[in-house]
C-alpha cells in the first residue's frame, strides 16, 4: 500500500486547538464499541458529522452517537485520518489481523463455482449469452486503442498531487473500499480523495497477468459491493476509476474464466464495461469531476 511521503504545509493540523476541544464518543459496530474523537478534528472535514457534534442535534447534547452499521476498523481509519491526514497505522493493523487467504483454496472454490455456473446456464436461452460475447468482440476489435488508454489512466489525478512511497507489499483493496463508502456517506471529501489516490496509485504500479488477475476481480467485486452508481456529486468516482482500469487490461482479464462469470452475473458491471469501452473506442473524454479535482 501507499502513503504520502510529506504532509502539505497548508494541511498541518493545529493540535493544540484539537486537544483543547471537547471529546465526542461514537458507539461503533454491533457491539457498540466506544470510540472518542475531539470535536475540533472534524471541523471542515465532514458537514454531517460536524452538525451532529456542534449544531444542536440531540447527539451534540449527549455527546454520544451510535454508528451500528460502521466497522470499528473503518471508523478507526477515519479517526486516524482526521488527526494525521492518512491512515497507514490502522491499515497495517488490519493487514496483520486479516491474513491473506490461501490462494489454492480460493482457486478451488472459484473452479467449483464456475462448474456450477456452467451447469445452471446450460438450459438458458442463447440470448442471455449475447451481451458478454459482444463485450469481448467489441474489445478485440479495438484492443490496441484500449491498451494505449492505460496512459490516460495513469495521468488521472485525485485531490492534491502527492509523492508516494511503498510501505506494504500486500495489496488490500477491500478495506479501502469500505473506508471510501464511509467517506462518501458522510461527505468526507478529503478522505474520499485519499482513498481514490490509494487505489489509483496501487493500480498504476500493479502488473496484472494471468496468475494474479484474481486480485483485480476481487477489486471489481468489492467496488460494486461497497459503492452505488450515483454519489452526492454525480456518478461514482470509484466505479469510474476501476472500470477505466479494467478496460485498459481487458485482454489479460478476459483470459480468466472467472471474469466472464462475473460480467455475466453482475448486470451493473457488464453495463458499465460496455459503456466505458464504447466511450473510449470513440475517443470521448470523461466529463465527470473525477478528472478535474485538482484544477
Amino acid at each position: 500500500m501507499l502513503t504520502p511521503a510529506t504532509q502539505p504545509a497548508n494541511k498541518m493540523i493545529k493540535y493544540s486547538k484539537i486537544l483543547q476541544s471537547p471529546q465526542f464518543t461514537f458507539l461503533v459496530g454491533e457491539e457498540e464499541t466506544p470510540m472518542s474523537i475531539h470535536a475540533a478534528a472534524l471541523e471542515g472535514l465532514s458537514d454531517p458529522l460536524n452538525a451532529m457534534i456542534n449544531n444542536g442535534m440531540k447527539e451534540s447534547k449527549s455527546k454520544v452517537a451510535i454508528f451500528k452499521d460502521v466497522d470499528v476498523e473503518v471508523f478507526a481509519a477515519f479517526c486516524e485520518f482526521a488527526y494525521t491526514g492518512k491512515y497507514e497505522s490502522t491499515l497495517a493493523n488490519y493487514l496483520n489481523e486479516h491474513p491473506e487467504p490461501d490462494q489454492e483454496t480460493t482457486e478451488d472454490e472459484s473452479d467449483q463455482s464456475s462448474k456450477n455456473r456452467q451447469t445452471e446456464d446450460s438450459d438458458e436461452e442463447e440470448e442471455e449469452e449475447v451481451d458478454e460475447g459482444n463485450v469481448v468482440a467489441l474489445y478485440d476489435q479495438y484492443s490496441f486503442e484500449m491498451r494505449l488508454d492505460f496512459w490516460d489512466f495513469q495521468k488521472r489525478k485525485f485531490g492534491r498531487d502527492l509523492r508516494w512511497k511503498l510501505v506494504f507489499d500486500r495489496l488490500e483493496f477491500g478495506f479501502t473500499m469500505k473506508v471510501y463508502s464511509f467517506a462518501t456517506k458522510y461527505l468526507i471529501e478529503p478522505l474520499r480523495q485519499y482513498c481514490l489516490r490509494i487505489i489509483h496509485e496501487d493500480l498504476r504500479n500493479f502488473r496484472v497477468d494471468e496468475e494474479n488477475s484474481h486480485i483485480i476481480l476481487d477489486l471489481l467485486k468489492s467496488t460494486y459491493l461497497h459503492t452505488s452508481s450515483q454519489e452526492p456529486d454525480g456518478q461514482s468516482l470509484m466505479r469510474d476509476l476501476v472500470i477505466h482500469y479494467v478496460t485498459c487490461k481487458f485482454t489479460t482479464l478476459a483470459k480468466d474464466e472467472a471474469f466472464t462469470c462475473l460480467v455475466e452475473s453482475n448486470g451493473e458491471i457488464g453495463s458499465d464495461l460496455v459503456i466505458a469501452i464504447n466511450k473510449r473506442k470513440h475517443g470521448r473524454k470523461c466529463k465527470c469531476k473525477c478528472r478535474q479535482q485538482d484544477k
